[in-house]
């Protein structure tokens, strides 16, 4: 298995990053996206693709359809990555600005309606459930955004739904 290297110019500013399989650039720290040298390598670079929006390491998908949590799950498989996992406030904060309509996250307990996992398995380290919630009423599965928190809802609703993947590829 080959190593990855990491390029840095006289400025210090990481250029690339290249593995075997890929050759990914980017740019890190605030310093460097300040100089020209970075700003030339940023607007370079497609970190996301195209309709995505890149927010701290992650790059983000919100529908503009409706579609059930298993559905919007599927599409999200379909275009690289799953629905989103809300792990910092910071990712809460971010969805928040975007007050858009009610959004299926990658939150259900459909595997033990007892204990709520993430999408990749993952237990909650943060929470940002709204005031008596989780509701674990009968069919209420799956968790979707709200204006400022997550409620729990039917999984057959249809909703608009987000995506996440990492920037970088592995």
């Amino acid at each position: 298995m080959a190593a990855s290297t990491v390029s840095k110019d006289s400025e210090g500013i990481y250029t690339a990053l290249a593995s075997p399989d890929h050759d990914v650039y980017s740019t890190l720290g605030q310093s460097s996206v300040n100089s020209p040298r970075a700003q030339h390598l940023e607007s370079e670079c497609k970190s996301c693709p195209q309709g995505w929006e890149q927010k701290y390491s992650k790059c983000y998908y919100f529908s503009t359809e409706k579609k059930s949590w298993m559905s919007s799950r599927s599409d999200c498989i379909k275009r690289g990555a799953d629905l989103m996992i809300i792990d910092s406030e910071k990712e809460q904060e971010f969805i928040t600005e975007h007050k858009r309509d009610y959004n299926w996250i990658g939150l259900s307990n459909l595997e033990t309606e007892v204990t709520w996992l993430w999408v990749d398995g993952s237990p909650l380290s943060q929470q940002f459930w709204g005031s008596s919630e989780p509701d674990n009423g009968p069919r209420k599965n799956c968790a979707q955004t709200d204006v400022n928190n997550w409620v729990a809802h039917n999984c057959a609703t249809d909703l608009n739904w987000i995506c996440e993947t990492n920037v970088l590829l592995p």
